[in-house]
Parts: structure tokens; sequence; C-alpha cells
């Protein structure tokens, strides 16, 4: 779980610096992105959880495995990229613009 927990704090950094600097995003990140435009009173992480989530509970009614990791990675990945957008990589963003 140390492991798990640690990858998704690794990943969701990354996913913060590629989605905030605005030079592409995956189709599959994408979709929390568009939704964050159509309903924008709603915080960028309930659409990453719900995308997340849902990605799982496809992949569970397929017959595909869905294991702790993948709910830990469901339910963090967004919480932890929100919380690198805000306190993190948009203030660098913001920084290397001024200089």
């Amino acid at each position: 779980m140390v492991i798990v927990a640690i990858g998704v704090v690794v990943c969701s950094f990354g996913v913060s610096l590629y989605q905030t600097s605005k030079v592409g995003v995956a189709p599959y990140g994408s979709l929390s992105l568009i939704m964050r435009e159509k309903f924008p009173k709603i915080s960028y992480f309930w659409h990453r959880m719900f995308t997340d989530a849902l990605s799982a509970l496809i992949c569970f009614l397929a017959g595909g495995i869905v294991g702790l990791g993948t709910l830990v990675s469901a339910l963090g990945l967004g919480p932890i990229i929100h919380f690198f957008d805000v306190n993190f990589t948009e203030k660098l963003l913001a920084k290397r613009r001024i200089n």
C-alpha cells in the first residue's frame, strides 16, 4: 500500500504538470478537463474522481480485475492532482511566465 500511495502522488504530480502547462493532454485526461469547463462550479477533483471511478466500474462490469490499488488510484488521483495544481504547478508556471 505504501508503494501504491507513493505511485499515486508521483503520478498526480506528473499529470498536474502536463495538464496545467497546456502542452497537450491525453484523451482520457481530457474528459475531466472538458467536464470542468462544462460544469465550472464543481471542482476538478470531483470530475477526475468521477471519470476514474466510472472507468473502474466499466472495467469491473466487463469482467476485469479491480483491486485495492485501482480504488486508491480512482479516489486519490483527483484530489492530489488538484492539490498540486493549486499549490505548486500554477505558481510555478506563473513565476515562469514573469521571467
